[in-house]
């Protein structure tokens, strides 16, 4: 099987699962389309199309296809045995390199799965699994689960591996300059500082227009436009975002100096070859972050910029985990507390040692009433 990448007439980028006869797998095409319609980005249907491409083909290994999984006595012995397929090492590049999968990357592979079933179920093409919330196994039919979990819900959860704690990386304001300073273009380095200062998913920047940059009030405008595959405005969170007045400075500078002339929209321009004109694109940005780190001496990514944006604001703002989540718009806290916002040490110790003070003021005040 293989993945094939299409532009569509609107000029999106879309994601083909192919058979060995280079036929669509409908299913898996539906499903995708399925999940476009509700909104997601072109990272997450990427994927979940990496995810089912290995699914079907660990299926076609065994001899089964997708419907086995409804078959009397697999249960969930099919899935549980796709765990653990996908706990084996698997090769990367070198044959002599062996590379594990990562609970994370797994939970990412088993939520395309299981949301593939379960969008056949919400279109009755299958009966019920019983895999989800809700799916309450009823009196007079049985679903695959109900053997092992006679009148219980059976939530996907069942499948999902322990994750460990992930160190988020990021990178000092120091460090943020540095970048900026080893940028060739204008436009890279208006880039960074976007999402940097804002805090800005990189799907977010490259959806950004020049109108977008409300210069008078020092204020960046969130919303989404057609025609950049590549940007899409996640969970529609639109919103307007406060923004240092050197941001805006820069921006105008940057619009005088080096944009290009004709009538475009989107802020951040290829400037050579066949793409000239368009939208850069996330490869593109990535490759020009690949280049900085060797260029700087220190890893850096995208998302990296917004992971440090938003422990900025905690230790050195002293904000609000809500007001973050705000700023960051995420749609629930536990992401910002569980993702995002992770404290360093040396925070802690300092946050610490402002205790130890305080304490040791309280206690002497309550000497000095205990005296008079």
């Amino acid at each position: 099987m293989i993945i094939q990448k299409i532009i569509t007439p609107r000029n999106e980028t879309r994601y083909l699962l192919l058979d060995d006869d280079y036929q669509i797998v409908e299913p898996v095409h539906r499903y995708l389309k399925y999940m476009d319609s509700l909104g997601r980005s072109i990272f997450t249907l990427r994927t979940y199309c990496y995810g089912l491409k290995i699914y079907f083909e660990f299926l076609d290994a065994q001899g089964y296809n997708y419907l086995t999984l409804l078959g009397k006595g697999k249960k969930v012995s099919l899935l549980t045995d796709f765990i653990g397929f996908l706990k084996q090492w698997k090769y990367k590049d070198v044959p002599s390199v062996r590379v594990a999968r990562s609970p994370r990357t797994i939970n990412n592979i088993m939520a395309a799965v299981l949301g593939f079933y379960h969008f056949l179920e919400m279109n009755n093409e299958i009966p019920e699994t019983g895999f989800f919330s809700g799916n309450k196994v009823r009196s007079g039919y049985k679903s695959m689960l109900s053997e092992m979990y006679m009148s219980q819900r059976v939530r996907a959860s069942y499948f999902h591996l322990k994750e460990d704690d992930r160190k988020i990386e990021t990178c000092s304001r120091q460090q943020v300059m540095q970048l900026i300073e080893a940028c060739h273009y204008m436009r890279d380095q208006l880039l960074i500082m976007c999402m940097f200062e804002g805090g800005l998913r990189l799907g977010e920047a490259l959806n950004l227009w020049v109108q977008d940059f409300k210069v008078w009030n020092n204020q960046l405008v969130l919303r989404q436009h057609e025609g950049n595959p590549y940007a899409r405005i996640k969970n529609h969170s639109e919103a307007t975002l406060d923004m240092p007045p050197y941001v805006m400075k820069f921006f105008c500078k940057y619009i005088v100096d080096e944009y290009p002339e004709g009538d475009y929209k989107y802020v951040f321009l290829n400037y050579k070859g066949i793409h000239r004109g368009q939208p850069l694109s996330e490869d593109t940005v990535e490759k020009k972050f690949e280049q900085l780190s060797k260029k700087c001496g220190f890893k850096v990514h995208p998302h990296m910029l917004r992971h440090s944006h938003a422990t900025e604001l905690i230790e050195v703002g002293n904000w609000d985990v809500l007001d973050v989540q705000t700023r960051l718009r995420h749609k629930h806290v536990q992401t910002t507390i569980d993702s995002y916002v992770k404290i360093s040490d040396e925070y802690k110790k300092k946050k610490y040692a402002e205790f130890q003070k305080c304490l040791k003021k309280s206690q002497g005040s309550d000497k000095g009433d205990d005296q008079s």
